[in-house]
């Protein structure tokens, strides 16, 4: 193959350059350029150029893709700190109960303290976490934490009962609340198993002390 003029060499060197600079902002949206892609770019570009200039194409693709292998994005801080709270925003997607939607905040505070008086007046455990939300124009008062709709929804119908407007909506829920409740019903079964167990000791020994104080005795 023939040598190439000086003069030809930077021109080919833009004009390849500017083909995958081209070829690359118009794929950018379907994800990261592999070195296949690469040569395919440059191989059409290879074809698009005038037939008297003669190129070595594949001594150009080898420096090219191997540059740009190279290349890295620095995301900033600050996005990662976004990731960081989508993730944290994801792994928190829940479900709450919602009782009242008003644009007057008064009623809602009100609502809320009826709401516990009625859980602490008919023994309703457990105790969900009360929670006042506002998005424009409406106040909102959701109740409880819960992981899945299956969850809400059993607790919708008891709240049910005492307020017939309640249902289930998507919320960001609190994982500590959560925490607090299950270990609550674990002390709570403890307890009763603990009770259980000394009414059932005391059963026995009233049953031992009437066969003592039995006929023959």
């Amino acid at each position: 193959m023939n040598p190439q003029p000086s003069c030809i060499r930077p021109l080919l060197t833009l004009f390849l350059l500017g083909s995958l600079a081209f070829f690359t902002t118009h794929c950018a949206s379907t994800g990261e350029l592999e070195k296949e892609d690469i040569e395919v770019i440059l191989d059409r570009a290879a074809e698009q150029m005038p037939m008297s200039v003669q190129v070595d194409i594949n001594r150009y693709i080898s420096q090219l893709s191997d540059n740009y292998a190279m290349l890295h994005n620095t995301v900033p801080e600050s996005f990662r700190d976004i990731e960081a709270e989508e993730e944290r925003r994801n792994s928190n997607q829940g479900y709450r109960v919602q009782i009242i939607s008003t644009r007057d905040l008064e009623e809602v505070e009100t609502t809320e303290s009826e709401f516990l008086t009625w859980m602490r007046e008919e023994e309703i455990t457990p105790r969900h976490e009360t929670y006042i939300r506002f998005r424009q124009p409406y106040y909102r008062l959701h109740l409880g934490d819960f992981r899945s709709r299956a969850e809400a929804i059993e607790f919708s119908q008891v709240v049910r009962t005492q307020y017939p407007n309640a249902w289930v909506v998507p919320d960001q829920i609190d994982p500590d609340a959560i925490r607090e409740i299950e270990e609550e019903a674990q002390r709570r079964e403890q307890e009763e198993q603990e009770a259980a167990g000394r009414e059932a000791m005391e059963d026995d020994l009233n049953d031992g002390a009437a066969d003592d104080t039995g006929p023959g005795r």
